[in-house]
């Protein structure tokens, strides 16, 4: 959910879960990055742990005239060999779009 400073809900839209580690800890493994034009929002990047596979998660979002959220796209990364120490360098280029850099 995100709320304005405020209080007032700005939009429900469910931007993905917090996942565990196999210790059941949890490990908010996640970053956004705003992209350098504004109306074409913010990029979310998360690492998931699953049963049968790691790998992470990334989703971009705008920021509508409408004052709600929308899901622009997003797509996976897989085979991450520890997503406990998932390392990565998330930003936003110039051309609009964003590059991640990750150690594997």
């Amino acid at each position: 959910m995100v709320f304005h400073w405020n209080g007032t809900i700005i939009s429900k839209l469910e931007f993905g879960p917090s996942y565990l580690s196999p210790g059941t800890n949890w490990y908010p493994n996640e970053f956004i990055v705003n992209n350098i034009t504004p109306k074409n929002g913010f990029l979310r990047l998360s690492a998931v742990n699953g049963n049968e596979t790691d790998y992470f998660k990334w989703n971009q979002y705008r920021y509508n005239d409408d004052e709600t959220y929308s899901l622009l796209q997003s797509d996976t990364v897989c085979s991450l060999q520890n997503p406990t120490s998932f390392q990565v360098i998330v930003f936003a280029t110039l051309d609009g779009g964003y590059a991640l850099i990750y150690d594997n």
